[in-house]
Formats: C-alpha cells, sequence, structure tokens
C-alpha cells in the first residue's frame, strides 16, 4: 500500500507506452474493430486521468468522493478489460492465460475481503 501512487503511475506509464505502438501499428494501415478502439479507447482514458490524479495537487483539486469513484471505476474497468481478453484466449493457451486469470480473481477475492473488515 505504501508504493501504491508508483505502481499505479508505471502501470500508466507502461500502457500509454502500450497505446504509443498501438497507435504506430495503426499509422502503418493495422486496423481494429470499432468495438476494441471504443472499449479500449475509454479505458485509456480513464487510465489517463487516474494517472493525472495520482498527485496530492490534482486529487485534492478533484475532491476525495470524486477521486475514489473516478479510481474505482476506472480499475473495475481496466480489470474488465483484462479479464474479457483472458477469459476468450483461455481456451487457446491455457498455459497462458490460466495463471493470468486466476491472479486477477485472487485480486478480487483479496479485495473482497479485505472491504469486509
Amino acid at each position: 500500500m505504501k508504493y501504491r501512487p508508483e505502481f499505479g503511475l508505471a502501470f500508466a506509464g507502461a500502457h500509454l507506452a502500450h497505446l504509443a505502438m498501438i497507435l504506430w501499428l495503426a499509422s502503418l494501415g493495422g486496423s481494429f474493430p470499432p468495438i476494441v478502439v471504443g472499449v479500449g479507447g475509454f479505458g485509456f482514458v480513464l487510465l489517463t486521468a487516474m494517472a493525472i490524479t495520482s498527485f496530492p495537487a490534482t486529487a485534492k483539486a478533484i475532491g476525495a468522493a470524486r477521486w475514489r469513484l473516478l479510481h474505482r471505476v476506472g480499475i473495475h474497468y481496466i480489470a474488465g478489460i483484462f479479464a474479457y481478453d483472458w477469459l476468450t484466449r483461455l481456451g487457446s493457451d491455457p498455459i497462458v492465460y490460466a495463471p493470468l486469470a486466476l491472479l486477477l480473481a485472487g485480486a478480487y477475492v483479496l479485495g473482497a475481503l479485505s472491504l469486509m473488515q
């Protein structure tokens, strides 16, 4: 918990680099289904907003309740994208995707248990 903001910013940085590669691929003629562009694009918008509000001044500017809502919605939305991706690929390569899906499920269980305390 001590390094949660740093972890979140590292996650955002890595995924914004991922976005740069996606945009580069698209500039070379790659195409993506509109649903992927919409759902994924909104995920990147949420991720960027979460990164911007990970600093004390910006978090204070939007207020605690809005900060909590943004980060809660954002993390669940992004986790949903990963869950959908990993679960739909589970049949094609279970050795790779089963541990990832179990890791995400475990994170949700730990989160639910922490809410019970």
